[in-house]
Parts: C-alpha cells; structure tokens; sequence
C-alpha cells in the first residue's frame, strides 16, 4: 500500500506542476460531458470484527479476531456531469479477493491441540459498485480536482474456508457464508486534463460491514459481524468525451 500512495502524491505533483503551462478554459468539464477512467484499483481493508458468538450461546467467546488482506485489481468508472461543477461516477472493478486470517487469540478455539493451524482461516470474493455525487469546483480548469459521497454495494461469493481451519474447528464439512453489505461511500480525487485524455487519482472510504457465518463445526454455529470499511485507492488513465 506505500507504494500506492506514493504514487498517487507523485501524480498529485505533477498535477501542480503542470498548471503553470497549460490552458485552462478549453480544457474544463461541461454539462453532458461523459468520464471514462481505467486503471489500478487497490482495496486496503481497516477491519475489526464484533463479539464472536457459538451455537446460539449469549455470552461471546471473544472480538476483534479476524483480518482481512488487501487486493489490487482494475477498477473501471464512468462519470456523467449533470453541470460544469457536479458530476455521478459509476465505479465497477475486476472481482476482489481477500485471504482471512486470524488475530488475537482465535487459534485458542481449536478443538484439537494436537492440529498444526497456521491462522489461515479462508478466503473471500467481493463485488463493490459504488455510486456517487461529486463536486468539481474549478468550473474552468486544467486541474479537476473532485470531492464527492454516495452509496457501495458490496455482494461477497465463493466463500471457503482453508482445510487447516476446518480441522481446527473439528468438522472438514463446515460451511462459511458472508452476507451482503450496503452503506455509505466517501471520494475524493483530481484530474489533470491533456485535451480529451487525462490522469487521474483517487481515494475513496467505503463502509463495508457484513455478518460471517460458519456452520457445522466441533463449536457448533459460529456467527460475528466484520467491519471491512476499506479505503480503495486509485490510480487511472481516461478519456472524456
């Protein structure tokens, strides 16, 4: 993830430098302009996870036991300028994929001791669109800087578990489940326009929270909210039309 943001600090230089040659009022963004950008797309989750529960029990076996990977794919997003200064952005992405691991204590749950349990607990695939408002305030400008909010939807699949957490948790039948998440999404970023053609970096905050179930282990059913609230980070070439 350094490597990502350092890259985005260097564009943003560049962008700065860059004003002080370039034309500004052929350059700007207008009403029924359409925004196409390509590029790098790097989802660093910040998570943290609520009581752990087994088996329907009240009392929770303990929190914050879980971590989750970040994964850089391509992320893909259209923008429609409704005005010269507000614009909806569309963002799509290649399909994520983050190993889960454990933290604080979780291996104490084996059922066996005798089970060599490396942390890994599984893997995850996720879908995040993410619709959002966002605001350009240099109405003429080479430098399009963009703040904005909206709304991600997060769809999880192809949920597995890693053999060696099966075994921990007595059962090599056990079954894991993530639910779908909706919530709130904050961006901001900045274009530097070259004509048509443009570089652009972002950085946006979603809110990811989903319930994860496992079923059919030596515990019984275990249950446990996750807070993925990553940040995605972006890195893209685009072309505006």
């Amino acid at each position: 993830m350094k490597g990502t943001r350092n890259i985005i600090v260097g564009v943003g230089v560049v962008a700065v430098a860059s004003l002080s040659g370039m034309s500004t009022s052929a350059l700007a963004y207008k009403a029924g302009d359409v925004i196409f950008r390509v590029g790098s797309a790097t989802v660093d989750p910040n998570p943290g996870s609520g009581y752990l529960y087994a088996n329907g029990a009240q009392q929770p076996i303990g929190d914050d036991l879980v971590d989750v990977n970040s994964n850089t794919q391509m992320g893909i997003s259209v923008t429609y300028m409704a005005t010269p200064n507000f614009g909806f952005e569309l963002l799509a992405a290649t399909p994520f994929n983050h190993d889960l691991s454990a933290k604080n204590g979780l291996a104490a749950l084996g059922q066996d001791p005798s089970v060599n349990w490396d942390g890994d607990i599984g893997e995850t695939t996720h879908l995040p669109p993410t619709l959002t408002l966002q605001w350009y305030p240099f109405a003429d400008s080479s430098f399009q800087p963009y703040i904005g909010g909206g709304i991600n939807f997060t769809w999880f699949y192809d949920e597995k578990l890693s053999s060696s957490f099966k075994d921990s948790l007595g059962s090599s039948d056990s079954q894991f489940s993530l639910s779908n998440s909706f919530g709130l999404a904050g961006i901001i970023g900045a274009d530097i326009l070259f004509g048509n053609f443009l570089v652009n970096v972002s950085a946006m905050y979603a809110d990811i929270n989903t319930e994860a179930v496992i079923k059919g282990t030596g515990l019984g059913d275990l249950v446990v909210d996750v807070d993925v609230n990553p940040w995605v980070y972006r890195v893209n070439l685009g072309y505006s039309f």
